[in-house]
Formats: C-alpha cells, sequence, structure tokens
C-alpha cells in the first residue's frame, strides 16, 4: 500500500537567487554607502546655504598687486615732489627775512674829500632812521676781503678804488622810509650810494614762485596719471568680473551697490600703495637730512648753503606727505567709484 504525502498546506522558502545579495554582502554595502556619504565633498555652489559669501572683486590677484606697486610709484614721486616745495618756500622765506633785514651804504672814494668823513656823517643819518637798529662800517681789508674770491689774492687792492661799506641791521623793515634815506645820503654825503636790496628779493622771489609752480605742475601730472592707471585698472577688474556683475544684476542689484563693493576693494588698494610709498619717501628725507648733516663742513655743502641757503625739510614735509598718502588713497576709491557707475550706465 502506497502512502501519498500531501505537502500543498507547508511553507516553502523561496531559493535564493543568483542575483539577490546574501546577508553579509548587504552588510558591507550599508557600510560602504555611509562611508561615501560621510567623505561627499561640500557643495561648491557659492550661494549655498550656511556658505560664507566671498568678495564680489577677487583678492589677491595679479592685476591688483600691480596697481599698488604703481601706486606706491606715484605716491613716491608725489611726495618728492611736495617736499621740494615745501624746501623751496621755506628757503625762500629765510632769504627774503635775511635780505629784508639787511641793507648797504656804498661810498665811493672821490678826489679831494675825506671818505673817513662821509662815513660818520652817513652812519649819523643811517642811525636816526626810524626802523634802521644798527650801522657798522667796514674796513678797507674787510672791503677788500669781499673781492678775494673774485678777483684772487695776487691783486694788491691799495691801490684800486675800492668803495667803503656799510651795513645796517634793519628791526623793522616795514618802518623804514628807503625813498627819504636814499635822497638824504645823496644829498649830505658825497659818493654815497643805497642799496636795500629790494631788486635781488623780488629776484629771489620770483624764481621761487616759478619753481613752486612747476613743482605743482608735477605733482598735478603725477596725480593724473595715477587717475589714468586707476580708471583702466578698474575696468580690467570689471571685464574680469563681468558673470558676477550680471548675476548681481539679474537678483536685483543696483549700479551704486556694485559701485560700492569696486571702491571699497580699490581704497584698500589705494592705501597700501599709498603708504609704502609715502614711507619709502619719509626715510629718503631722513636719509637725505643725515647725509647733509655730516657734509656740513664739506666745501661743497658751504657753497651750496652760500647759493642756496640752508636747505632742510621741515616737519611740514612730513605731515605734507601723510596728507598726500590718504588722498591719493580717496583720490583712488572715487575714480573707481565713478568709473563703475559710468561704465555700468553705458552697459544697462
Amino acid at each position: 500500500m502506497t502512502t501519498h504525502i500531501d505537502n500543498r498546506n507547508e511553507t516553502t522558502a523561496p531559493l535564493p537567487s543568483a542575483n539577490m545579495p546574501s546577508s553579509h554582502q548587504s552588510d558591507t554595502m550599508l557600510d560602504q554607502t555611509q562611508t561615501q556619504t560621510q567623505i561627499q565633498p561640500k557643495s561648491s555652489n557659492p550661494f549655498a546655504i550656511g556658505k560664507k559669501p566671498g568678495p564680489i572683486v577677487p583678492k589677491g590677484t595679479i592685476a591688483g598687486h600691480a596697481l599698488v606697486l604703481v601706486i606706491a610709484i606715484m605716491s613716491f614721486l608725489a611726495a618728492l615732489t611736495v617736499a621740494a616745495v615745501t624746501m623751496i618756500s621755506s628757503a625762500t622765506r629765510d632769504w627774503q627775512s635775511d635780505i629784508g633785514r639787511g641793507a648797504t651804504i656804498q661810498i665811493r672814494q672821490i678826489d679831494g674829500i675825506d671818505i673817513e668823513s662821509q662815513i660818520v656823517k652817513a652812519i649819523n643819518i643811517a642811525r636816526a632812521s626810524k626802523g634802521i637798529e644798527k650801522a657798522t662800517a667796514l674796513s678797507q681789508s674787510q672791503s677788500s676781503a669781499l673781492l678775494e674770491p673774485w678777483l684772487g689774492l695776487d691783486l694788491a687792492f691799495d691801490e684800486l678804488p675800492i668803495p667803503r661799506l656799510i651795513e645796517l641791521d634793519i628791526s623793522d623793515p616795514e618802518s623804514v622810509d628807503f625813498i627819504a634815506l636814499s635822497t638824504q645820503l645823496q644829498t649830505e654825503v658825497k659818493g654815497a650810494i643805497l642799496d636795500n636790496h629790494r631788486f635781488w628779493v623780488e629776484r629771489l622771489r620770483s624764481m621761487a614762485e616759478t619753481a613752486i609752480l612747476i613743482g605743482f605742475t608735477i605733482l598735478c601730472l603725477v596725480l593724473a596719471a595715477t587717475i589714468l592707471t586707476v580708471i583702466f585698472a578698474t575696468r580690467s577688474a570689471m571685464a574680469g568680473n563681468q558673470e558676477t556683475i550680471a548675476v548681481l544684476h539679474f537678483v536685483g542689484a543696483g549700479n551704486r551697490f556694485i559701485a560700492a563693493e569696486f571702491q571699497q576693494k580699490f581704497f584698500i588698494l589705494g592705501l597700501k600703495g599709498s603708504l609704502a610709498g609715502g614711507l619709502i619717501a619719509m626715510l629718503t628725507f631722513f636719509i637725505m637730512q643725515l647725509v647733509l648733516s655730516n657734509e656740513a663742513a664739506s666745501a661743497a655743502a658751504d657753497q651750496m648753503q652760500a647759493l642756496l641757503g640752508v636747505i632742510k625739510l621741515d616737519i611740514e614735509a612730513y605731515i605734507a606727505t601723510f596728507i598726500l598718502t590718504f588722498i591719493i588713497a580717496i583720490l583712488t576709491a572715487i575714480t573707481t567709484r565713478l568709473t563703475v557707475i559710468k561704465t555700468l550706465s553705458k552697459l544697462h
């Protein structure tokens, strides 16, 4: 008798397929997925939430470094020009002060006239004049010594009719009536001529004003070259950031906002360049003063001092250089802002 077993009511487990991973393989794949999730880099999208926005104008570009160098050179040249103008102005004031407080009476030798008595008359007239503090007659040897640099030492000065000189020390140049004094001397003293050095004062003043005008012209040219350099650098930076500017316009940014970003960037560049040029110029001033002080006793320094007076840089030159650095930085920022606004207005 054959026994039949009915398996229809039994649950049969499915057989594993060749494409289905096993339990061990599933755990391994899960670990790999978690590892890949952990090492996945962050999004490079600059507009991603939580990412710190960078500057609109990139930092550390080659064009930016070149602009800083150019502004430093221009600032150095401008500072040298300002120092030269300041030095000339100071020297001119000293010249006018020294010359304006002195005058000279020349008494020519005339046959038959006692020159010593004429000298005494001239001294008395000068001392009686208002504003003249002292009148001193130079001796014959002192008058001859003034001619030695021009005529040499081999000439016998006793045989020459050298005029005698009387030096006048003026306490108040404004109160002296040189016309009345000259008329009185010519009337009462034979061969007397008054020289108040006004001619030389006017010539020195004219020369100084011309030199100062040339200095300011050079300064204006340097500043104009700086402005043109900043304009070209600004346009170059805008051309390199066209996509960024387009996106800013797309999201609603105005021209003034974009101009402010460029202005801030270029103000920093201009300040760095102007400070570098100004500091180098101040260091140059200091070295020049040391060299001049060490060469003060040399023959060349004596000749230069005799021709130009005492050459020195006052504190005014340092203050003017310091102010100039900020003027150049502010000028750079203003130029950049105006250039960006004008360029964007034409494009949009």
